[in-house]
């Protein structure tokens, strides 16, 4: 694939990155293909009440020992990834990003396609300081937990199969089925789209 490079005012060399992907699409087409269809492909999106929490939560300040929302922009040009989360703290040595969700956890564990969306920002971050990333963080607002998630070779290889499917998806013109686990339907925002759509 070929990308566009620049070259800036001080002679340093810019890639554009408007065509990365960002962690938050990944987290959607993990949980869902045909929501992620629909909002990044056909670029549909209707917020509802659980979007406009999701935003608000995002603004506030946490009881989680997390002091402020980070600045870095952080990307990955090895998978073609760009964003920033919702922090970075430093412990024991290490830069530690943590993702802040809205809703409740389940079962006790983070859910598989927020974990993704972790492991996202943990490539990014080890691409832009050279350190490796063994940790990152999860916690969700609405059952006040938190979840210290070790980063394994399992985890990069699950997100690289997830941005190679994406990938592909993106190319075809094939809406995808409805998600089998209709729980996952219950406040999605594009609902009465996709249940009426092919």
């Amino acid at each position: 694939m070929t990308r566009s490079i620049s070259i800036t005012g001080d002679g340093k060399t810019s890639i554009d990155t408007r065509s990365y992907d960002e962690p938050s699409l990944v987290n959607t087409f993990a949980y869902c293909r045909r929501r992620w269809y629909y909002q990044h492909v056909l670029k549909f999106f209707a917020p509802n009440d659980h979007t406009e929490i999701g935003s608000h939560v995002h603004e506030r300040r946490h009881d989680s020992g997390v002091e402020k929302r980070s600045e870095v922009y952080l990307v990955s040009h090895r998978l073609r990834l760009r964003g920033k989360c919702d922090y970075i703290v430093n412990a024991l040595g290490h830069k530690v990003p943590v993702e802040v969700k809205k809703g409740k956890d389940k079962f006790g564990v983070p859910a598989f396609n927020d974990v993704m969306q972790l492991v996202c920002y943990v490539i990014m971050i080890e691409e832009r300081y050279g350190d490796p990333v063994p940790t990152g963080v999860i916690i969700y607002a609405g059952s006040r937990k938190r979840y210290d998630v070790a980063i394994l070779l399992y985890h990069k290889s699950q997100l690289c199969r997830i941005l190679s499917l994406m990938r592909t998806m993106k190319r075809l013109p094939e809406i995808p089925r409805r998600t089998k686990n209709k729980n996952r339907c219950w406040g999605c925002s594009i609902n009465a789209r996709c249940l009426v759509g092919t």
